[in-house]
């Protein structure tokens, strides 16, 4: 015995768009709970913050996430409500033209990806697919019992925002400390500089921190004061190259001059390879001995130096890359141009005797 295609006992292509409607739902969800809350998945430094941190986290002043919430919503409606059904096919075009938008612009333009949001971007482009394919099937009717199953599901889902904020550790993105409260390492190189000074924890590798380099390359561009930029180094197990690259600067520093240092660190930050090789033609593009280099990098010294840095991240609580100071203020993740020029622009005014 054949089925016909608008037989309503068999909406197999209906009930995958149904699926992919709530799995959005769900992951945008908690992608509001993560940009509320400062982040349970997304403080870890990785491509997820830097997502979180750019222009494209919203549109038109609202939260992406809150888009996404209200559209897969939208669609679950035209799915499961035969006197919507008109709205589906539009809404399933605005879902993969978005899907695919989203995806473009995090490979070609943020340079990153978070994983949270390509599960929303694909959910939004298999759903439409799934409604093109539906488009000739007959909606079944909206039972009492299929309303409540639904809407039961699309709570649950919902709730996964509520339950990210809920288990997120307390996190502030800025804290302003006391004298007593700096770390002695900070206060010393603060104290060393001048009046303005960000101390930094980074990893070369790490999307976040790549992100907030290109903040304050930015930034420094335009203050017409001085600021010093000392790097402490906590390269993450999940990045292969970065404890080499921390090596690597930590060389540089310690024997060449600043502009030569300044240079080896926009490298490390903005190339896509930062192997060994390619850090060795780094050096060659700087005038660096790549001999000399390889000897250091794996000399005691530099070994202790980047177990000192990694000690004292764990004494001063480093959870999240990068965590920079300005001052007495604390940053903990990515910050924007205009926050990073007002933490300096204040600093820069405070007599050093009073720091």
């Amino acid at each position: 015995m054949t089925h016909d295609k608008t037989d309503s006992s068999n909406p197999r292509f209906l009930n995958g768009l149904l699926a992919c409607a709530l799995i959005g739902l769900a992951f945008s969800s908690l992608l509001l709970g993560e940009y509320s809350s400062g982040g349970l998945l997304c403080s870890t430094g990785g491509g997820c913050d830097v997502v979180r941190a750019s222009a494209y986290s919203s549109i038109a002043g609202v939260s992406v996430p809150v888009l996404g919430v209200i559209y897969f919503l939208a669609l679950l409606a035209a799915a499961a409500m035969p006197q919507l059904r008109a709205a589906l096919l539009p809404l399933a075009a605005v879902g993969v033209l978005g899907g695919a938008a989203f995806i473009g612009i995090q490979a070609l333009v943020i340079g990153a990806f978070c994983p949270l949001c390509l599960v929303v971007d694909f959910s939004a482009i298999a759903a439409g697919m799934a409604a093109w394919m539906s488009r000739e099937d007959a909606t079944p009717p909206l039972t009492s019992q299929r309303a409540m199953r639904l809407a039961g599901v699309a709570v649950v889902a919902l709730s996964l925002g509520a339950i990210s904020q809920w288990l997120a550790p307390p996190a502030t993105t800025v804290v302003e400390q006391s004298p007593s409260q700096l770390p002695g390492a900070v206060a010393r190189e603060q104290k060393a500089a001048g009046p303005v000074t960000v101390v930094e924890y980074l990893d070369f590798e790490c999307p976040a921190c790549r992100f907030q380099h290109e903040v304050f390359k930015e930034v420094l561009a335009e203050v017409d004061y001085e600021v010093r930029v000392v790097y402490m180094h906590s390269p993450l197990d999940m990045h292969p190259s970065a404890d080499g690259a921390a090596r690597a600067y930590i060389c540089v520093e310690a024997n060449e001059n600043k502009d030569v240092a300044k240079a080896m660190a926009d490298r490390l930050f903005t190339r896509e390879d930062i192997s060994l090789a390619a850090i060795e033609g780094m050096a060659e593009e700087l005038g660096i001995d790549q001999g000399e280099l390889r000897r250091c990098m794996s000399s005691d010294v530099t070994s202790a130096h980047l177990e000192r840095d990694l000690k004292l991240a764990q004494q001063v609580n480093v959870r999240s890359l990068p965590t920079f100071w300005i001052g007495r203020q604390k940053f903990v993740g990515t910050s924007d141009p205009a926050t990073v020029r007002q933490a300096l622009d204040r600093w820069v005014r405070v007599p050093e005797d009073s720091q």
